[in-house]
């Protein structure tokens, strides 16, 4: 087990914002992951890790499924990096559907060279001029050329009563393809959710689902007890074609009188649409939460 700090000052990068490593393993086996700091280090309780896993081939079509920034309760800001893993110049037409907003808000033309890592720091900003939203952005190679897509949002937390700055917390936004799609006929389990209230602190568990097709689509959520298997409920949501939802504090929209114990939910779907769960602890820190077909 080993592990190499600072890419950029081990190979001697310089002042490049954003680099794809390619590790290729010579002899044996290995397991490899990387992990991005949020920079903000001035600030004490800062510098939390998101974890970036290894992805092995590109494809023509990624969908980063909720990204951009938003004011609120915690401040996000969804950064990015986009990959060329051909040997020729991608041209890539970049479609953002805002949330509870069906169909195309904007689109734009982008162009990586071949091997390039292409960064953003506000990825819906930079690329779409739009601000205080969050949205699904859909990448489509126009020529054929095989590209990747990983976001990351941080969530910053401030003291309520001067506004500083007191923590950070990162979450990876994998970029998906159609073998991510969640699809009629089966059903995806969820382990490890939460609602729970402690003071002033809360623990919750949200869902955001979009819908990449014209028709509309129905997601059913089922909740379950953690340690007995009890069932709780179950609630569906409609969304138009095109459309993301963000269903806050989901297990409480199923079960106004959750108990605060860790649950299990199932979800089936009529029609094929990608899905984001993640867990947020009392501190802000979100949690993303992986849907597994049984």
């Amino acid at each position: 087990n080993t592990q190499i700090n600072n890419i950029h000052g081990f190979f001697g990068i310089g002042p490049v914002a954003d680099v794809m490593i390619e590790v290729a393993v010579q002899s044996g086996r290995a397991v490899a992951y990387a992990t991005v700091l949020d920079g903000k280090g001035s600030y004490s309780g800062t510098s939390d890790p998101t974890t970036v896993l290894p992805m092995v081939y590109g494809s023509k079509k990624v969908t980063l499924l909720e990204i951009g920034s938003i004011q609120g309760i915690d401040e996000f800001s969804g950064s990015a990096t986009l990959v060329n893993h051909s040997g020729w110049e991608a041209e890539v037409r970049a479609d953002f559907y805002e949330r509870g907003m069906p169909g195309v808000t904007r689109s734009q033309l982008l162009t990586i060279r071949p091997g390039e890592a292409l960064g953003y720091g506000d990825f819906v900003g930079e690329v779409f001029g739009i601000s205080s939203t969050v949205g699904t952005v859909v990448l489509n190679s126009l020529n054929g050329a095989l590209v990747s897509a990983t976001g990351r949002e941080f969530a910053i937390q401030r003291d309520e009563s001067d506004e500083q700055i007191i923590g950070t917390a990162g979450t990876q936004l994998p970029g998906l393809n159609d073998a991510d799609l969640l699809a009629p006929g089966g059903t995806w389990h969820v382990f490890g959710m939460r609602q729970a209230m402690a003071g002033g602190e809360r623990e919750r568990s949200h869902l955001a689902v979009f819908n990449p097709g014209l028709e509309n689509a129905r997601i059913t959520v089922s909740l379950f007890n953690g340690s007995d298997g009890a069932a709780e409920g179950s609630r569906s949501w409609t969304l138009e074609g095109q459309e993301l939802i963000h269903i806050n504090s989901v297990m409480k929209k199923i079960n106004s009188e959750v108990d605060g114990e860790e649950k299990r939910v199932e979800i089936s779907v009529d029609c094929s649409v990608y899905l984001h769960v993640f867990r947020v602890n009392t501190w802000g820190d979100s949690v993303t939460l992986r849907a597994e077909r049984r």
